[in-house]
């Protein structure tokens, strides 16, 4: 399993809009991308943490 870090949109509800290069990124395990997100929350107050959330994704 791979986790990625989704944003809460109004047309397309949640999805992955975390990318590098173009492309969307997928974290190996949980707690990286649970501290990927907390560390850009916390240069970005403006943000609300509601509007995010890291979820298991299935790998090929």
């Amino acid at each position: 399993m791979a986790y990625e870090i989704q944003h809460k949109t109004l047309g397309q509800g949640w999805i992955n809009t975390w990318s590098e290069n173009g492309r969307p990124v997928r974290f190996p395990a949980l707690e990286e991308a649970r501290m990927e997100l907390e560390d850009y929350l916390q240069t970005r107050p403006e943000l609300s943490s509601d509007d995010f959330r890291v979820a298991e994704i299935a790998t090929d």
